[in-house]
């Protein structure tokens, strides 16, 4: 593995240390984010809801608005088109509240993704008309539905779209297009999730209430459950957690810990997640996976009624569920990826190419993206997996950093009957007659694009850090920079030429993990290496030396609250 260690800058750092009271190693961290003036470091040091962005700055939002009114006056029977992840999911959701708030008739659709895939459908939009609906609201799909929306206002149907995915075309002949990423909208922070997107439009909304119905505590207890939503969609959709996303992340994180919506809590309980301190890691590895599982196999409306429960007890049934749900997601997981593993150990032309692509009739199309991820990573390549039925097959694409895989499948998509997604995921459909066409015309262009280097993965460290230097201060500075995800990372840190202090040992069920202790003369810290344990047990000993790539966490060690530094990389002085 590369280590990209970022140069400090003194001169950069040196001001916000001296401006803002801050420590040299918080200030170099910020510098390493982009936050090298006194006004941005400050905020992102410190956002505050107020500092969230004018919704009617977002194209359309006026129209979106005055149509969403219109509807609620006169009425009207409202239908919240989502999607089966979870943001949109938890945008459905937070709608959902929001309408019956209103006393709105409101229903929800979510496509299934096996039978229907992403986005609307002609199938849906029959349902929705024989519904008798009189506006559709999209949540995080429907700029590029401009067939189905046509046909739905042919019916009398109106939709207002609210998404945050690229748009090539024309956009759809919507109400409103509430998009940030609309070429043509003026708003500056482009990365919000669906449901994101979604909270705005609650906001722009909620101007026109009264003053004592803003305060009032049915509205202020939405609010709260707005925000928790919010959290939960936009961490699990990986958008970077910056500008508006770190402000709506860190107060919904909160609001997670507070909530009173029984589906949430029986979550947090299924996931073995404290309320008290629910973090992104929690989001993003346990929570957010067991809410997807329903929609990867098939019932995403089933988390969406979860997160819609006004009963504890039933809410405990279907959280119980849907933890189930997930143990069979993880199960067939498993089965496709260990085969995928055996197949690629047999290939002698791996080390020969520069991408995987792999098919198999009958592999359960709704993990084929996660299993897709999990062999990019650890094969450092651009990876499609396709399952065929009949004569057709369906794939899923990932990407590694650095490689824009949907330009690929673009320059060899002759073959294919259709494709889309953005630079790190891609969807596409390829004849059975045409498969191996377009795996070498994938391979040609993955070789052509990424001409003249590698895919070697690197490690990025943000500063040398000698094991002296950690003291119970820097936690609280590193916390300052919570809540870490996408653009965001938690610190990662390097200590040279430290001694390993005693014999390393392994531990976990499987004996996959290492545990040692390190110490570079001054001071010893208990480390563990997840996942490092088979390549490094037999290579160190008691005073090895090693350069230790790390980053720092509180743990629990022999029933005291202690400083752990958790192991990214070695290497061997």
């Amino acid at each position: 593995m590369k280590w990209d260690v970022i140069p400090s800058d003194p001169s950069v750092s040196e001001p916000l240390l001296r401006s803002l009271g801050i420590s040299d190693v918080l200030a170099d961290l910020l510098v390493a984010r982009g936050f090298d003036n006194e006004d941005a470091a400050r905020a992102f040091l410190r956002p505050k809801l107020d500092d969230l962005l004018d919704p009617y700055g977002i194209a359309d939002m006026d129209r979106a608005v005055e149509r969403v009114r219109r509807a609620i006056r006169d009425g009207e029977r409202v239908l919240i088109y989502g999607d089966y992840d979870v943001d949109g999911v938890s945008g459905t959701a937070l709608l959902m509240h929001f309408f019956r708030l209103q006393d709105v008739d409101v229903q929800a659709y979510i496509p299934n993704r096996l039978t229907e895939g992403y986005s609307m459908n002609a199938g849906a939009v029959r349902e929705i008309v024989a519904r008798g609906i009189g506006l559709v609201i999209s949540i995080d799909n429907g700029t590029g539905a401009g067939p189905e929306i046509t046909e739905l206002a042919r019916h009398g149907v109106d939709v207002v779209v609210t998404d945050h995915h690229e748009n090539e075309g024309d956009l759809p002949p919507a109400c409103a297009v509430v998009n940030p990423k609309r070429v043509d909208c003026p708003y500056p922070f482009k990365l919000l999730a669906g449901v994101g997107v979604a909270f705005k439009l609650v906001s722009a909304i909620s101007r026109h209430f009264t003053p004592q119905r803003r305060q009032s505590p049915e509205f202020r207890e939405f609010l709260l459950n707005a925000l928790a939503l919010t959290a939960l969609g936009t961490i699990s959709d990986v958008v970077p957690l910056v500008g508006e996303n770190r402000i709506l992340a860190k107060y919904g994180l909160a609001a997670l810990s507070r909530t009173e919506l029984p589906g949430i809590r029986e979550l947090l309980r299924v996931s073995k997640v404290s309320a008290d301190n629910v973090a992104p890691w929690d989001i993003g590895f346990r929570i957010g996976p067991r809410l997807n599982a329903a929609g990867r196999l098939g019932d995403a409306p089933f988390a969406l009624e979860l997160l819609l429960e006004t009963s504890s007890e039933r809410a405990r049934t279907s959280a119980v569920e849907i933890d189930r749900t997930n143990t069979r997601r993880q199960q067939i997981e498993r089965e496709i990826f260990d085969e995928c593993r055996s197949r690629l150990a047999n290939d002698e032309s791996l080390p020969d190419r520069r991408t995987i692509v792999l098919a198999n009739d009958g592999w359960h199309r709704g993990v084929l993206g996660i299993v897709a991820a999990k062999l990019a990573g650890e094969f450092h390549r651009p990876t499609i997996l396709f399952s065929f039925e009949g004569e057709e097959g369906r794939g899923s694409a990932r990407s590694v950093r650095g490689f824009n895989v949907l330009e690929a499948i673009r320059s060899a998509s002759d073959p294919l009957t259709t494709f889309g997604g953005h630079a790190f995921a891609a969807g596409l459909e390829v004849p059975r007659s045409r498969f191996e066409e377009f795996v070498a015309a994938f391979e040609a262009a993955t070789s052509r694009l990424n001409s003249g280097r590698d895919f070697v993965p690197s490690l990025r460290i943000d500063r040398e850090l000698p094991l002296r230097a950690i003291r119970p201060e820097i936690l609280d500075d590193l916390g300052r920079l919570a809540p870490h995800g996408e653009q965001n990372p938690a610190p990662v840190f390097l200590a040279r030429n430290v001694r390993v202090a005693g014999p390393p040992r392994l531990m976990g069920r499987k004996n996959q993990h290492l545990q040692l202790w390190l110490n570079d003369g001054e001071a010893s810290f208990r480390a563990i290496g997840f996942h490092l344990g088979e390549e490094w047990i037999e290579r160190l000993h008691d005073s090895s030396r090693v350069d230790a790539v790390y980053q720092v966490r509180k743990s629990q060690w022999n029933g005291r609250n202690e400083i752990e530094i958790q192991l990214k990389d070695l290497r061997e002085v």
